[in-house]
């Protein structure tokens, strides 16, 4: 009895209707095993959001390690070059 007349406020609020103070409880609507499930589903979201960012933060990474070591061998080669073309 409970359930409906609340799914009948909250349709009416989303409608335009107001809805009159404390006259809403979600605690009958939602058992353990519903949160629960919100929780996990959730936490899952969150972990693959994190494991995403990772993975493309892994690859930014790499690139500029890359960069920076075909800039230290390039460089190498130039001072090498440089030295042998001044001391023989």
């Amino acid at each position: 009895l409970e359930r409906p007349s609340t799914l009948n406020t909250i349709a009416q609020g989303a409608m335009g209707h107001a809805i009159p103070a404390n006259s809403i409880s979600l605690y009958n609507m939602l058992d353990e095993e519903a949160l629960e499930k919100i929780a996990q589903s959730t936490g899952q979201r969150l972990w693959s959001g994190f494991v995403a960012f990772g993975s493309a933060s892994a690859g930014v990474l790499a690139i500029m390690l890359m960069l920076r070591l075909a800039k230290l061998v390039v460089d190498s080669v130039i001072r090498s070059y440089a030295l042998h073309s001044i001391y023989g």
